[in-house]
């Protein structure tokens, strides 16, 4: 049962780490650049788009991390 939980564990951490690179990406000036030219970065994809995700997917994949 303990290694059970500590791969549940390491799997929560590894989440958490890749969920806050990818919302400290969203914010960086780079995307902010891109912005202006009129593609979107889209979270859930972890690249940029040309639509931009819905309020929708995007706490689905927040709630799936």
């Amino acid at each position: 049962m303990g290694y059970y939980l500590l791969g549940v564990i390491i799997a929560l951490l590894i989440n958490v780490v890749r969920l806050f690179i990818t919302i400290i990406t969203g914010f960086s000036q780079r995307i902010r650049n891109i912005q202006k030219l009129g593609v979107q970065y889209n979270i859930t994809e972890g690249q940029c788009t040309k639509e931009k995700p819905t309020p929708g997917k995007v706490a689905f994949y927040i709630a799936d991390v």
